[in-house]
């Protein structure tokens, strides 16, 4: 069987290739004009939210962020906006070739409910927020929808403003309640009416008549000024958060009765004439006042008085006549130059002028006892004793009671009685001058005798009376020290004698104890067991000294005895002197004194520490007995 051909005709064959690129050519061309176009597609738009464009307003058309004049895809898109604070809108629009104008995306903010309340009431609430404004007048309560976001409060009252801060959040309701610190003044006084000026401690300023309420004011310090007429109070009231800060001020007067002799004076203040005495001033400012009165021929009188609030001030003055007055101040002015005579005179007329003047009839004696005492004292310079007599006579007539009167009699009779012991004072001079130097020399007796001799002279001369007091004191001084050392000479003159005297110290103490307690300790303490010594003799001296011979045995030694005296050196005090002869045998047999040269000298510490031992067994045993 024969293959049938199937191969295509020559001609169709060579068409193909061009038909391939005749399609690839206008694939190109489509592209490349699609590509045209899109560049070409934009869009235009404007965003608002409520009517105002919106603020940070983001467009996207098929989830790309396009703004206007943006290149878009063609075709049917999903358009997304959204702005801050305001709820996003999305639609399906249809984007052609070229420039589409989307037109208007109308938006609308996210809202909340605010419930504020303001306290106290003001006068106006505004509300500021980033969207929406908002103001209220003459109420106490807000309730409104809001846009969503922070506002800001101002609350306006009529002396002082506040502000706070509020936020509004979508789908719910925010409460709030603004109190504002502040309270009320109240201004009362009595009585009414007067000019107030109240201040903060700013630059607040409040002026006005009383009564009257004020507030509400911010709370704190201020200063209140009150005036009525003359009268200024000034207060400090403090006010309290949400009270009323009541304030009243009393405005108080005083009240001067005036009166003169003789009446009918003119009353005078600051040159304005008041009245004529007597007079009753009402209402008058509390306070220092300076007053003037005037009659005739009289001298005026200007008074200092100070008005006292609710209460009647009575003022008195006397007025005297003129040229007594002026003849009294040239009395005063003699006087203060010391010319008493002019003085005297000049006041005598004042005393004819007006005979009941209080101080002219004072001065008057007062002045001529005065001058009497001049006379005095010059005399009493001169000596003239008589002549000083008879003028304090004269100054105990005008004025009994001058200050001066005793003195310048006292000072005559020192002068006649330093005449009369001047010879008295020689010889008590005298004798002490050699009491002094008697004294000086450790004669007591012979210059306490010559102390007596000017006491005789003059009992009452201090000085004597002190120098005997000096010697007897240096005698008794001298006595007690004579009196501490004599127990230890006696002592010394007792023992210096006495074979080894001298290779056996002298022991003393002192005790706070009579003589009589002493000697029965030491009676006790020399009878103790261990430590028994005998009593070989006992002598009492002048001085009143016991001295007690002791002998005895010991633990170190082979013979023992001691001298022992006991003396009264003060009152309740007690010396004891003792010297205690220690002996024993040497090896060969041979009776020697306890002591490093003679008794164990190749071993000096065994006599030494005997010896101590000895000393201390006595001491420790007399101090036992006395209970110390």
């Amino acid at each position: 069987m024969a293959t049938p051909d199937i191969s295509p005709p020559p001609a169709r064959a060579s068409r193909l290739p061009v038909l391939l690129w005749t399609g690839l050519v206008l694939g190109l061309a489509v592209v490349w004009g699609w590509g045209r176009i899109s560049r070409a597609t934009t869009v235009t738009y404007v965003v608002t939210a409520d009517g105002r464009p919106a603020e940070a307003a983001v467009v996207q058309v098929g989830g790309v962020w396009v703004s206007p004049g943006r290149p878009v895809p063609l075709g049917l898109r999903t358009v997304e906006v959204q702005a801050t604070d305001a709820e996003p809108l999305t639609e399906r629009r249809w984007i052609g070739p070229g420039r589409n104008d989307l037109g208007e995306f109308k938006l609308r903010y996210r809202r909340g409910n605010l419930d504020l309340r303001v306290i106290p009431t003001p006068l106006a609430v505004q509300l500021i927020g980033p969207h929406q404004r908002l103001l209220v007048t003459n109420t106490d309560r807000i309730q409104q929808e809001l846009i969503v976001g922070e506002y800001q409060v101002f609350v306006s009252y009529a002396n002082f403003a506040t502000t706070n801060r509020v936020t509004v959040t979508a789908g719910s309701t925010e409460t709030a309640e603004l109190r504002a610190k502040a309270g009320y003044l109240e201004l009362a006084e009595s009585p009414t009416p007067a000019a107030y000026e109240l201040r903060d401690l700013g630059t607040g300023v409040w002026r006005g008549r009383t009564p009257e309420r004020l507030g509400p004011l911010p709370i704190g310090t201020y200063r209140l000024v009150l005036q009525r007429g003359e009268v200024r109070q000034t207060n400090l009231p403090v006010l309290t958060d949400q009270a009323t800060n009541r304030v009243e001020v009393v405005f108080r007067y005083g009240t001067l009765a005036l009166a003169s002799t003789p009446a009918g004076a003119t009353v005078l203040r600051e040159g304005q004439r008041l009245g004529v005495t007597p007079l009753l001033l009402e209402e008058q400012v509390p306070g220092l006042q300076r007053l003037r009165f005037e009659l005739g021929d009289n001298e005026p009188v200007e008074k200092s008085v100070v008005v006292v609030p609710d209460q009647t001030v009575p003022v008195a003055v006397q007025l005297w006549n003129r040229e007594a007055v002026r003849r009294l101040e040239r009395a005063k002015q003699a006087s203060a130059n010391g010319d008493l005579r002019q003085a005297i005179a000049e006041v005598t007329a004042a005393v004819k002028l007006e005979p009941s003047h209080p101080e002219a009839v004072t001065l008057l004696p007062k002045w001529a006892a005065d001058w009497n005492l001049q006379v005095a004292r010059r005399a009493l310079d001169r000596g003239q004793f008589d002549e000083v007599t008879a003028a304090l006579a004269e100054v105990a007539k005008a004025d009994p009671e001058h200050p001066d009167l005793k003195r310048v009699q006292q000072a005559l009779d020192a002068a006649k009685a330093k005449v009369a012991t001047a010879q008295t004072e020689a010889t008590v001079r005298t004798k002490l001058d050699e009491a002094r130097r008697l004294g000086d020399r450790g004669q007591y007796a012979a210059a306490l005798a010559a102390v007596e001799e000017a006491l005789k002279a003059a009992p009452d001369s201090a000085e004597a009376l002190q120098t005997k007091a000096l010697l007897l004191a240096k005698q008794a001084l001298a006595d007690a020290a004579k009196r501490k050392k004599r127990p230890a000479e006696v002592f010394e003159t007792i023992t210096k004698g006495a074979p080894d005297s001298r290779l056996f110290d002298t022991h003393q103490w002192q005790f706070n104890a009579s003589l009589a307690t002493v000697r029965e300790a030491l009676g006790r303490a020399i009878s103790e067991r261990g430590n028994k010594w005998t009593l070989i003799k006992e002598n009492r001296t002048e001085d009143g000294l016991l001295v007690l011979q002791l002998k005895a045995g010991g633990a170190f030694s082979d013979e023992k005895s001691a001298v022992v005296l006991l003396g009264e050196t003060a009152e309740n005090e007690v010396v004891v002197l003792a010297k205690l002869w220690q002996y024993a045998f040497n090896d060969a047999s041979q009776r020697v004194p306890i002591h490093p040269q003679y008794w164990n000298s190749d071993a000096p510490i065994y006599a030494e520490n005997a010896r101590r031992s000895e000393k201390e067994s006595f001491e420790k045993a007399l101090r036992k007995a006395l209970g110390q």
